[in-house]
């Protein structure tokens, strides 16, 4: 890594620091790690942890993938295929979209149920587009969806659709025994690996190398670092980084700031999904939330449980609680991916299960067998989810009266951090927006905010928000879909049952916990709904 791989501000979490530092060298975490020994998180997670730690021999494989890719771009671009489009959810979207951000090439990713982002992917010359089509399970609801959206749109333009799309899963999957024995073109990952630990196999070096990213440089970076990361060393720097993250953590969670450089956009998004989903069990967990750069700066409330790590950042000057690491991208995801294993160590869980995930699409599920075409024309909400409805347009009024069911519900100590829930379409623009309103209500209402969009917030902190300390308040704001989505009718209402579908789902498991928890938000004017917030914001 480049200069000074970690370093930390100087704070009164010292002694917190030294005492799980000792805890991870007196039990020789590293060097069992490196030995893969599945007891780390416990007996009774051994099982499910002696399948999962594949990760570690990223390097015997990248070789033969990368060259495998690069002839299978090689070969695509001769014959005019020069679009790549990703359709893939949590880990199979979120490495490769960074690490193509990362190389500067382009690529469109897929990984949202609202009608207008995939018709954004689908409107296109399709004559020059390859779609991947990624999935560990290979039933991923939103990945099979677009799948299929794909296959239509290709037949309906006369091209074969077994020469376009290709598939990313795990041996043994229903995308695997479909498609292997046919023309399509599959790459096969290593099943001993989760997904949100994917980020150096298949899942994570294929798209991009279809992209045009050349990843040799990365994979060498992360292979040359890692024995350093197996050592059981107090210099040890995902030991380092494991032990400061447990040391913020004095009421079983801490919220940690992730603000990236305008080149590893996304990082933060990717360290959000590795560390929530993997941390978020059993009452505890870390919250990353990322941010800008342009967000850093004093306007950023920090209260004691919340401390900022820049991501090979240009900052001068550490604050007491402040965490600076600095290096490669590979070496900088070699880093997180043992720190958060190690910090699950301390956190006594396992890193490798997602327990809550399947109980949000069970009720995703149940609640699209409910959506009904009436549903779709006048956002009716669902039976057992209390959402306010907006479809007239959301008014000065409608809205004052929820900013402060938000600002009463925080200030009664209930709750320890605020979740805006964006199922929206995905623009530049609107992550520009849903960044400028995340801050704006930190600054304002003095805790943790984090702004995501759904369906893939799902499948990334998802996991934390039902498992880890239940001290969580969700504002969720659904962008009814338009009727000129430009979908086939067949589509629109595929993806405009989702997109209703996954919130509610989602909403009536965070519930369980509290009914009070959520407030939901359906409305045909997204924008003038988020412009409305940000003056309440501003008073």
């Amino acid at each position: 890594m480049r200069n000074k791989r970690i370093e930390f501000g100087s704070g009164i979490w010292q002694q917190a620091y030294h005492e799980a530092m000792q805890r991870l060298l007196a039990r020789g975490f590293a060097s069992a790690l490196a030995k893969k020994d599945a007891g780390l998180w416990g007996a009774k997670n051994a099982a499910e942890s002696a399948i999962r730690m594949g990760w570690l021999d990223f390097a015997e494989r990248a070789d033969e993938i990368i060259a495998a890719a690069a002839e299978h771009r090689a070969l695509l671009n001769s014959r005019g295929i020069n679009q790549i489009v990703l359709c893939g959810m949590g880990g199979s979207s979120l490495a490769p979209e960074v690490i193509s951000e990362y190389c500067n090439v382009g690529i469109t990713i897929l990984d949202s149920s609202h009608p207008a982002q995939v018709a954004s992917a689908l409107n296109r010359d399709l004559h020059s587009t390859a779609v991947v089509v990624s999935s560990k399970s290979g039933s991923t609801i939103e990945t099979r969806s677009h799948l299929e959206t794909f296959e239509r749109a290709f037949q309906a333009a006369g091209i074969d659709p077994d020469e376009r799309i290709i598939i990313i899963t795990d041996p043994g999957s229903a995308l695997a025994e479909k498609y292997t024995a046919t023309k399509r073109r599959v790459y096969l990952a290593d099943p001993n690996v989760g997904g949100r630990f994917s980020a150096l196999i298949a899942f994570g070096l294929v798209p991009p190398t279809l992209a045009g990213a050349e990843l040799a440089p990365i994979v060498s970076e992360a292979e040359q670092l890692l024995p350093k990361l197996l050592q059981n060393s107090p210099e040890n720097p995902a030991l380092q980084l494991a032990a400061r993250l447990y040391a913020a953590l004095p009421q079983k969670m801490c919220c940690a700031i992730i603000a990236n450089q305008p080149e590893l956009a996304g990082f933060g998004d990717w360290i959000e999904q590795l560390v929530a989903e993997s941390t978020g069990k059993h009452g505890r967990g870390v919250l990353p939330i990322s941010i800008t750069p342009q967000s850093s700066e004093n306007t950023l409330f920090v209260p004691n449980n919340m401390l900022r790590i820049f991501i090979d950042h240009p900052v001068t000057h550490l604050a007491s609680d402040d965490v600076l690491i600095r290096g490669g991208i590979g070496e900088i995801m070699i880093l997180w991916m043992v720190a958060t294993t190690a910090l699950c160590y301390l956190l006594e869980v396992c890193p490798f299960d997602q327990p809550d995930v399947e109980s949000a699409k069970i009720a995703a599920r149940k609640h699209y067998q409910e959506v009904d075409k009436n549903t779709l024309a006048n956002g009716t909400a669902l039976s057992d989810c209390a959402a306010t409805q907006l479809t007239a347009g959301p008014t000065e009024s409608s809205l004052r009266g929820i900013y402060e069911r938000i600002t009463t519900a925080l200030s009664s100590k209930k709750y320890g951090y605020l979740v805006v829930q964006l199922y929206f379409n995905r623009t530049a623009e609107n992550i520009c927006t849903a960044e400028k309103l995340r801050s704006a209500l930190a600054a304002k209402l003095r805790v943790p905010v984090s702004a995501t969009f759904g369906p893939r917030y799902l499948h990334s902190t998802g996991q934390l928000h039902k498992g880890g300390p239940q001290q969580g308040l969700f504002l969720q704001i659904i962008d009814l879909p338009q009727k000129d989505t430009q979908l086939p009718e067949v589509d629109a209402a595929l993806y405009s049952r989702l997109l209703l579908a996954q919130p509610h789902g989602d909403a009536a498991v965070l519930r369980r916990h509290d009914p009070d928890r959520v407030i939901q938000l359906i409305t045909t004017d997204a924008g003038k709904l988020i412009q409305l917030l940000q003056e309440f914001t501003a008073q």
